[in-house]
């Protein structure tokens, strides 16, 4: 079952009661939509898209800023921890995509830190290219592969 909701103080009031196995919610925010899967006993929120960076650089570009606030709205009305994963497609040598996963992850956690999440709840690693979601021998396999993948979740048992 998908549940559409706005991202408004009574939805996350509800969201926070609700304890429904196998229920997606699509928040909408401004910047762009993410998704929460409820499950029993506590929740888990991704944000998977939406999140754009510079040509081979760790500067984020358009919209990136709106979709992260809404995120970022999100996180702040939790208590749990929140991981953020860094990819790259496979142009360029192993280590330098490394690092710049490294760059690009480092760089949301910045966001948020200087939007008023605690630095201490941020968990940043760099995957490279060791996780692609694509093939790398097309430009759209390419840019599926360039992401940052944002989860937060709890199991309050």
């Amino acid at each position: 079952m998908i549940v559409e909701t706005e991202t408004d103080d009574e939805t996350y009031a509800l969201f926070d009661a609700a304890r429904f196995d196998d229920v997606l919610r699509v928040f909408h925010s401004s910047g762009g939509d993410f998704e929460v899967k409820l499950l029993e006993g506590g929740f888990f929120g991704v944000l998977e898209r939406g999140i754009e960076f510079e040509l081979a650089r760790a500067d984020l570009t358009g919209n990136s800023a709106i979709v992260l606030a809404g995120f970022r709205d999100l996180i702040q009305r939790t208590t749990v921890d929140v991981t953020i994963e860094g990819h790259t497609d496979s142009t360029g040598s192993e280590e330098s995509n490394q690092l710049l996963s490294e760059a690009r992850a480092s760089a949301v956690a910045s966001y948020f830190e200087q939007n008023g999440v605690d630095p201490a709840r941020l968990v940043v690693i760099g995957h490279g290219e060791s996780q692609p979601v694509a093939a790398n021998n097309t430009p759209p396999g390419r840019a599926k592969n360039r992401r940052v993948t944002i989860t937060m979740g709890f199991d309050d048992d």
